[in-house]
């Protein structure tokens, strides 16, 4: 072998080079010798074998804690897709409940609406209607299948300040009475008008123009109440004059 710092050829077991006295690393040859025997190699993928199965065995072993009850990470991801589907209709059917027990009235609807057995307190216009109450505000298809499947009857006309309405009866025999409370009107400075003879009911709905639609419970008399006449229907209102609120769900 040589020297490593002279570069002289010295025998393989010396430790000292015997030319420039330089000491020489005799464990360094011994490995290589080791790197250069066959066994040596066989060793090292031996080990380079058992380290990727150990690897191997770790990643299979982190998916497993990611299933989700024995099942796969796509199983998982399916079940949280169908739970946001779910969800809003679990939702409905709780606030369902919810209003019930506040005593909103089912009709037996088709489309299930539950109404308020109760109006609101004060008059509104159509913004200020659709701002407070939102979705509870009945569209005009809710209204037309009040009218549709319900039967109206005028409560008759009242004494000692009773104000006037409708009692509203679905097929399954449950009630709620509508009142007709009139409307104030803005250019007479928001004065009550047709108190007891209209019941005028914002609805969220708007027509093609842009107007909303209200419910209109009207009844009319002549001749000391000798003829009186009914009109339930929906109108498109203008949103100046301040109006009802009954509220659906």
């Amino acid at each position: 072998m040589k020297c490593p710092k002279c570069n002289s050829e010295i025998a393989n077991d010396s430790k000292f080079c015997e030319f420039c006295g330089a000491k020489v690393a005799v464990e360094s040859i011994d490995v290589k010798k080791g790197m250069s025997n066959p066994n040596t190699k066989k060793y090292l993928r031996f080990a380079l074998g058992v380290m990727v199965g150990i690897i191997i065995c770790v990643v299979v072993a982190v998916i497993g804690t990611n299933k989700l009850d024995g099942r796969s990470d796509s199983e998982g991801i399916s079940e949280n897709v169908e739970d946001t589907l779910v969800a809003p209709v679990e939702k409905s059917i709780l606030e369902r409940e919810k209003l019930k027990a506040q005593g909103w009235v089912d009709l037996g609807l088709p489309s299930g609406t539950l109404w308020k057995n109760v109006s609101e307190d004060d008059y509104y216009t159509y913004n200020e209607a659709v701002r407070i109450y939102g979705k509870y505000l009945p569209t005009k298809e809710q209204w037309n299948e009040l009218i549709q499947y319900c039967q109206w009857t005028w409560s008759g006309w009242k004494t000692n300040n009773d104000v006037e309405g409708y009692w509203i009866t679905g097929n399954n025999g449950k009630s709620m009475f509508l009142p007709n409370y009139g409307e104030k009107v803005a250019i007479r400075d928001y004065d009550l008008f047709g108190y007891g003879q209209n019941g005028l009911y914002w609805s969220l709905s708007l027509s093609e123009s842009g107007g909303p639609y209200c419910l209109s419970a009207y009844r009319t008399y002549c001749d000391n109440h000798q003829l009186e006449e009914n009109e339930i229907m929906i109108h498109e209102f203008d949103s100046i004059n301040l109006r009802s609120v009954r509220l659906a769900y």
